[in-house]
């Protein structure tokens, strides 16, 4: 009886066994979904951060630029001018810019950056035209981590990042718009033999 007993306690745990292991299965697989989700989230957020850190170091990198633009005007009056009164007030302005904290430069002073910036800026309108978005977009980056703030390299790899969905073919239409985009709104201190290049391309 005692044996029968146990043959019929072992049959229900049997019986319980795979139910126990879908139950698992179960948990598995919700708490799986779940830090899916989770991670999801999360990066949905680092997006957003991340594209908000991008615009912020844009507007940074642009008020650089507009103090250099500034300071190299300035300059330029200074040297045309034949006035004393405008030459020192001249001079005690550009001090004053250089050293403002509202037009606080990004440049990297390393000469070795500058000409590294150089090349790899050269190497990004060489694909640019050859309409290979993906190199155009590496070089132009390579050159802003070259020498942060130099020329527009920063505004074109952040332009043609989020338009390379259009430009992954040679033969998309949307090249000519890129191209007279960049010539618009990112040609600050361009070369001119780059510049003529994409004049006539985007006819």
């Amino acid at each position: 009886m005692v044996k029968e007993q146990l043959v019929l306690e072992k049959g229900r745990w049997y019986r319980i066994l795979p139910i126990l292991g879908i139950a698992f299965m179960l948990v598995g697989y919700f708490f799986v979904a779940w830090q899916i989700k989770r991670l999801q989230t999360r990066k949905d957020i680092l997006q957003v951060e991340i594209a908000q850190l991008e615009k912020s170091k844009a507007s940074l990198t642009f008020t650089s630029k507009e103090r250099d633009e500034i300071i190299s005007r300035q300059n330029d009056i200074i040297k045309d001018s034949r006035d004393a009164k405008t030459q020192a007030q001249g001079e005690a302005l550009s001090k004053a810019l250089e050293n403002s904290t509202v037009f606080s430069t990004l440049i990297n002073p390393s000469k070795d950056g500058l000409q590294l910036a150089k090349e790899m800026e050269k190497k990004g309108y060489d694909a640019l035209l050859d309409k290979n978005v993906k190199d155009a977009i590496q070089y132009f980056k390579d050159s802003e981590n070259s020498f942060n703030g130099y020329n527009q390299v920063y505004e074109i790899a952040f332009y043609l990042n989020g338009a390379q969905k259009d430009l992954l073919s040679k033969d998309s239409t949307s090249w000519k718009q890129a191209y007279k985009k960049i010539l618009t709104d990112f040609s600050w201190k361009m070369p001119a033999a780059y510049k003529a290049k994409l004049i006539k391309q985007s006819k």
